[in-house]
């Protein structure tokens, strides 16, 4: 009777952490670990113990360099913040290595359903906060005003936000066009999905998740085209993406920062979102030469990013933390060569369970997320390693079965 309670308790918890677009940081943290607690009193009850230490390895491995690296920390607070968000890795890994906690093919199926949901309600609000409330901040800039807003309105940076919304629409993209394709109610709702997560995603202007998106979109595509009849919707599908990037404001904005003269650092007031990252960028590469083999320390990072960034001729280093903008040289910075080997070898890792399980999703998944990280530290806020986290939690523990693509 306890195990069945715990059991039916710890799926509801669980399916509340896949509603996490939605949810503030600090209650997500609040979630997982009420799902862990949850889970460990089902394993008591029911006394099944058999363990996964592969798939725990997989979670769980990125934070151990992080942790060393806690040793050479001179911000110590600073050090343990940066683990602790972390930590969502080290409890999914925990949770989902005990094989009785895992989702089966229809809870999978309803945990990505309800992710996708999250994040289009999530777009919903976000908008219709800034059309009753309007602009937070006062700026003629439209993709600054819209951006800042939106940030303010949903607790999520921009770049996270546009992530989790490509990825729900990639996720039900994928499911609907691997399947029979033969329409009902349902289904045109999941397409009205799509649309709705891709319009408020482009409407975001994040540049590299878009980028993300239409890689993983256009190799998805080419794949279906070969084999399927109605080809000609995946080319008008792409036409109207091409016609918005080029009608959308704060898209055309944010695409005309990218030319050769914003490939160098900013001066005094002559900032904006391409420049900024190339200073950032350079600073990165001279912390590379002194630190590449043991890092600079847990906790380290900023503090020496912002030494060397205060040098440039602007006061925008001056307003904000800017962190290292790309996952692989911060694990690599803050952790040494340790922490770029671990976190590039599980990436590695993870494609090929991918690969042999035959996974494509997973596998569209990890080419997503290996593009965002290159211009993003996404596992240094809640909602980017909880999205990382969960979505390789559902793809590893749950059981590949070629009908759990299918809608």
């Amino acid at each position: 009777m306890v195990a069945k309670w715990a059991k039916q308790v710890n799926l509801s918890i669980f399916f509340i952490l896949c509603a996490f677009p939605l949810l503030p940081p600090h209650i997500i943290s609040l979630v997982s670990i009420a799902m862990l607690c949850s889970g460990c009193i089902y394993l008591v009850a029911s006394r099944e113990w058999k363990f996964d230490v592969r798939f725990f390895l997989i979670m769980a491995a990125i934070i151990v360099p992080y942790t060393i690296g806690l040793s050479q920390s001179h911000n110590i607070t600073q050090g343990i913040s940066i683990v602790q968000v972390k930590m969502m890795l080290l409890i999914l890994g925990v949770h989902f290595g005990f094989v009785a906690l895992r989702p089966n093919i229809i809870q999978y199926q309803q945990a990505l359903n309800i992710f996708c949901w999250a994040a289009a309600l999530i777009a919903i609000i976000g908008n219709v906060c800034i059309a009753i409330g309007g602009y937070t901040v006062d700026s003629s800039d439209f993709a600054f005003a819209y951006r800042t807003s939106l940030e303010q309105y949903t607790w999520l940076h921009p770049t996270y936000y546009c992530a989790i919304l490509y990825m729900a629409a990639f996720i039900k993209l994928h499911q609907l066009l691997t399947g029979t394709f033969r329409f009902s109610s349902k289904h045109w709702f999941w397409v009205l999905l799509v649309v709705l997560c891709v319009a408020a995603g482009l409407l975001a202007a994040s540049r590299a998740t878009m980028i993300a998106f239409a890689v993983i979109s256009g190799i998805f595509i080419i794949n279906i085209a070969r084999t399927h009849a109605y080809r000609w919707w995946f080319v008008g599908g792409f036409v109207v993406i091409v016609i918005s990037l080029t009608m959308v404001p704060s898209i055309k904005s944010r695409l005309l920062e990218m030319n050769a003269s914003n490939m160098q650092a900013p001066t005094r007031n002559n900032d904006n979102g391409t420049n900024v990252r190339s200073g950032i960028f350079t600073c990165n590469a001279e912390l590379l030469k002194q630190y590449w083999l043991w890092g600079v320390g847990t906790g380290n990072v900023q503090q020496a990013l912002n030494d060397c960034l205060g040098k440039f001729d602007t006061s925008v280093y001056e307003t904000h933390n800017y962190n290292t903008h790309n996952e692989y040289l911060n694990s690599w910075l803050t952790a040494g060569l340790l922490g770029l080997l671990t976190f590039v070898g599980t990436l590695l890792y993870s494609f090929w369970v991918a690969f042999k399980n035959e996974n494509r999703l997973h596998i569209y998944f990890l080419a997503f997320m290996c593009i965002c990280f290159l211009t993003e530290n996404y596992l240094e806020r809640q909602a980017g390693v909880t999205l990382f986290a969960l979505m390789q939690m559902l793809f590893l523990a749950t059981k590949h079965d070629k009908n759990a693509e299918m809608n």
